[in-house]
């Protein structure tokens, strides 16, 4: 034992200042960014929205772009496309590696609530992997924008992880004693959660349930085997909605 042990694990409180830390190491740190989800299963998310009826036309922003793994991917189509996020240091590198295509038609600093942006001016916004990250605070005002910036009867995509257990990705730091999600992880989303939200919000449901989309190179197709042949259950949730027209 520790002499006069002061030394106790304790939940971490989440606040904007703690999140933009984070995200600003995370996404200074160049081993991270194979683990990003748009870089890994971009692809596939693109591939899953066409598929649904869904055309990649017209004005379309990633909010919370991060290092810009969608974007790229877009622009690699041939699609024009905006991005939007909280951390400076992940937009320098964003328009460091696009900057200097047309197809990349703006990136915004998103430092509070409201966003800077009019109203009804998006297409297809693109949301992925960031509603579990999203503070208690903020939930019901980031929803509001979203159907604020989408024009009626545009699109919202959003992804998460499904029904995940976050207690599984929980670290303990072993100097402070703070336990924390080693994702920056504050909730769990189930499919009926995430419809619900958004219909509160003034969305229409399209499509809402668990997939499976497969990541670039050979783990992620095995993993997709592994998945259908062990009956698994699918790692990422995909919701896709229509803003209410009227």
């Amino acid at each position: 034992m520790e002499p006069n042990d002061r030394f106790k694990p304790h939940a971490l409180k989440w606040t904007p200042l703690h999140v933009k830390r984070f995200w600003n190491f995370t996404s200074s740190n160049p081993a991270h960014q194979t683990l990003y989800f748009s870089r890994m299963a971009g692809d596939a998310l693109i591939r899953f929205v066409q598929s649904n009826r869904v055309r990649l036309t017209g004005r379309i922003l990633d909010f919370g772009c991060g290092l810009g793994f969608l974007l790229e991917k877009l622009v690699a189509r041939g699609i024009g496309c905006e991005g939007a996020d909280s951390s400076e240091t992940s937009l320098q590198e964003a328009r460091r590696r696009l900057g200097g295509s047309p197809l990349l038609r703006g990136l915004i600093h998103v430092s509070s609530l409201p966003v800077p942006l009019p109203d009804d001016c998006f297409d297809i916004v693109f949301m992925l992997e960031l509603v579990e990250h999203v503070l208690e605070e903020d939930l019901d005002a980031i929803a509001r924008e979203m159907h604020r910036i989408t024009r009626p009867g545009g699109a919202i995509v959003i992804s998460t992880p499904n029904r995940e257990n976050l207690q599984a990705d929980e670290s303990l730091c072993p100097e402070c004693g703070c336990v924390f999600h080693r994702w920056q992880h504050v909730r769990s989303w189930s499919a009926d959660g995430l419809t619900a939200w958004m219909t509160a919000a003034g969305f229409n449901q399209k499509v809402c349930r668990a997939v499976h989309l497969p990541e670039s190179g050979v783990a992620g197709r095995l993993g997709a085997l592994a998945t259908k042949v062990f009956r698994w259950k699918p790692p990422h949730l995909v919701y896709i909605g229509r803003k209410q027209s009227g």
